[in-house]
């Protein structure tokens, strides 16, 4: 039986047939490690860029908001949202600007948050880079809809 085994090892055929399926399963193997690794990387490029727009919506919604009490679940989902995803210096900012908001009559400068955020989500989206300040606008109801 040994004999036999060895003998199939040994001819040329064997080999013909063995190299090219382990060759090919092989090429399989890493396409399919390529493909995965690739998807990963797309849904963590989604998940940062949605995590990048609603904290900036956020933010936005809170910031130099007259009715700041209106405002607060949307600093509070910005500060979730940046503490889990954000970046070690926007993670920083953000201490500070909760650090300035939770003292008496606290006002906190949001504008380099914003701005980071803004920075970050362009370079996601391969957008060429702004510069300036966030400008946003709280219009009255009288001044869009006058009667």
């Amino acid at each position: 039986m040994s004999d036999v085994f060895i003998g199939v090892i040994s001819s040329v055929e064997f080999w013909k047939v063995v190299i090219p399926a382990i060759v090919a399963i092989g090429i399989a193997f890493l396409s399919h490690q390529w493909a995965v690794s690739r998807q990963l990387a797309e849904q963590r490029k989604k998940m940062r860029i949605e995590y990048l727009v609603s904290s900036f919506r956020s933010l936005m919604m809170f910031s130099n908001n007259p009715k700041k009490h209106e405002g607060a679940g949307n600093l509070r989902e910005a500060t979730i949202a940046i503490q889990f995803l954000g970046n070690k210096s926007q993670v920083e900012m953000l201490h500070g600007i909760v650090d300035e908001l939770l003292k008496p009559n606290g006002k906190a400068e949001l504008d380099p948050l914003l701005a980071s955020l803004r920075d970050e989500l362009r370079e996601e989206l391969n957008l060429e880079k702004v510069e300036g300040n966030i400008y946003w606008t709280h219009p009255q109801e009288e001044t869009v809809n006058p009667k």
